[in-house]
Order: C-alpha cells, then structure tokens, then sequence
C-alpha cells in the first residue's frame, strides 16, 4: 500500500480534513494530518488499515510551527506510514495516541520535555530526561542555555582545541630524495 492509497482511504474516511501528501529533498513522502484530529485519524490508520506498530514518535521545531512526527507500520504485511502534523509554536497542543499504542506515552514525554509540546489526554505528562525544575526546553531553536544549573556550568570547553593543545603537531614529511619539495 502506497502513501496515496493510504492517504486516499483517509480521505475518505474523513472527507472534511485537509489531508495531503508532501515529500521531502530525500524523497520520503509523508501525510500531513491536522494536529486537532492526529489522534482520530491515526486511531483509523490502527484499526483499519492495521497500522498496529507505533514504530517513532518525535518532534521537530520547524520555526513558526512545532511539529509531531509518527512513524507507523503494519506488521502484517511490511507496510510503512510516516505522518505529521504541526502545532503553533505558542501553544503547541497535540492529543494523546497514550490510548491507542503502549509505547506512545514514553514517546510524548521525550517530545513534551525537549520541545514542550503537550499531549492533551496523556496519562503521564511530565519530564523523562532533563530534572523536574529544568526551565525551557532544550530543542526549541529559541532555547536560551542558562550559564549554571544550581551552580555547576552548563556549557562545556571545546575539546577539540583542548585536545590540540596537547597533541604534538603533525611531523612534516621530507621530500624523497631528487623531488622537489611540495607545499
């Protein structure tokens, strides 16, 4: 089953939506979903059209909007959807899939802790990677790094320039002999 023939049964499903199918430089196409209706149309993918393993689920800033990006496949029979949808970056707002796979809710928290995006109906909302009192969120493209966290540095030396201070440089090659040098 091709991403048009996915987003065709989509559409009609769900013939008032403003489904559509985009493809990237690499070539990988993808359903673009309206983020009100990613749990209800996915829910279909799942039930339908047996789409029964969230494979990924992330979270990109693409600037004005955030993005959610679900990757989901039908063990049956090898198939493979990738789907997006995007939110305002002001009140980013996504509903919960917690409900319709297992492994949702561990992939929302990594996305609501980097990101902020917050998944309505998630049974477990809260941090996963960074400390419950951490401020911002660190993937946002507008993420101001604080200088300290209660007192140790947040920023980190250049190890390369530190590591180019203590490695000898590199010996210069002599010409063989009855060649002229090279520079």
């Amino acid at each position: 089953m091709t991403t048009n023939d996915i987003l065709s049964a989509c559409q009609r499903q769900f013939p008032k939506l403003a489904l559509e199918v985009q493809q990237g430089d690499a070539g990988d196409p993808w359903m673009l979903i309206p983020a009100g209706q990613a749990a209800e149309v996915i829910r279909f993918l799942k039930d339908d059209l047996a789409f029964n393993y969230l494979a990924c689920l992330s979270g990109a800033d693409f600037g004005e909007y955030l993005g959610v990006i679900y990757q989901l496949r039908n063990l049956d029979n090898k198939d493979e959807i990738m789907v997006k949808t995007l939110t305002p970056r002001q009140e980013p707002r996504v509903p919960t899939l917690a409900h319709l796979y297992g492994n949702a809710n561990w992939f929302e928290r990594e996305v609501y802790d980097l990101l902020g995006i917050d998944f309505t109906g998630s049974p477990d909302q809260r941090r996963i990677m960074m400390p419950d009192d951490w401020i911002g969120h660190p993937l946002r493209k507008d993420f101001q790094e604080a200088a300290d966290y209660r007192g140790f540095p947040t920023t980190r030396p250049d190890t390369h320039r530190i590591l180019d201070q203590t490695m000898p440089p590199k010996p210069v090659t002599e010409p063989a002999a009855g060649s002229e040098p090279t520079e």
